[in-house]
């Protein structure tokens, strides 16, 4: 039997930035980073300095994580980001911006963009 996940639980999950980041990048690459340009799996380096940006060895380009996803050119953090697609997932009659930018802290343009970002 499966166990529901409460908002105190997953906030538990995702205490800060980090933890937020090492969710994301286990969900999207269970087996290591993939080169968005040549498809190579678990052969890169992580950039020092540079969040979430990794360097492939096969190819030689970098990368980041957030290419390809909602989050992809988005300055906000990742935990924001992971909140909010909880929030939105977890809500059967949906979530107006207003309301998501009002529990994220965030500017009503910026929830109503990040809420079409994940519904899509």
């Amino acid at each position: 039997m499966h166990e529901r996940l409460t908002l105190q639980g997953f906030l538990d999950l995702v205490p800060d930035e980090a933890h937020a980041e090492a969710l994301f990048l286990s969900a999207r690459w269970p087996e290591g980073p993939v080169c968005r340009w040549c498809g190579s799996v678990g052969n890169a380096r992580w950039l020092p300095g540079h969040k979430m940006l990794f360097h492939c060895r096969d190819c030689g380009r970098a990368t980041s994580a957030r290419s390809g996803t909602p989050m992809e050119a988005s300055h906000l953090p990742v935990r924001t980001w992971l909140i909010a697609m909880f929030l939105m997932a977890c809500s059967s009659k949906g979530i107006s911006a207003r309301q998501l930018g009002f529990w994220l802290g965030l500017q009503y343009r910026t929830a109503w963009h990040l809420s079409h970002r994940i519904a899509r």
